[in-house]
């Protein structure tokens, strides 16, 4: 028959060792909130950048747009493509290179660190303007 091993009787340091480790979880989180605050705030910052910077890009756009009257005519142009071309697609282009570049910053930092910082607000990003182009388009007329 199997004798269980005698039981130590429990010193100050070993419960001075047991409450450390029990604190260790807390200070985690706490200093995971002290970072995730100035984060929330960036990807707060980062969001309304894209949706006026998607503001001015469709107040640009418009200059090109259809009038609503002459949508379903044929052949029919609100102005030249050069123009949108010139106008807007440098401010969408530069959106969109910088939402792709925070993207790709953040599953960066996914893998390395198995953190998702900003990963909601690059993906918003990303369709703040996924929706915008749309509606772009949409006015050009047929």
């Amino acid at each position: 028959m199997a004798t269980l091993p005698a039981r130590r009787p429990l010193s100050m340091l070993h419960l001075a060792g047991k409450a450390s480790t029990r604190r260790h979880p807390v200070n985690s989180a706490l200093d995971a909130m002290k970072t995730s605050l100035p984060l929330l705030r960036v990807s707060l910052i980062w969001i309304v950048t894209n949706i006026v910077v998607a503001g001015i890009f469709l107040l640009v756009a418009s200059n090109t747009w259809v009038e609503p009257e002459l949508a379903d005519v044929p052949g029919a142009s609100g102005g030249a493509g050069v123009v949108w071309f010139v106008t807007a697609v440098p401010v969408a282009a530069v959106a969109t290179l910088l939402n792709f570049a925070a993207l790709v910053w953040a599953l960066v930092v996914r893998i390395k660190h198995g953190i998702w910082p900003a990963n909601s607000a690059a993906w918003l990003g990303l369709l703040v303007w996924l929706v915008v182009i749309v509606f772009d388009n949409s006015r050009h007329g047929a």
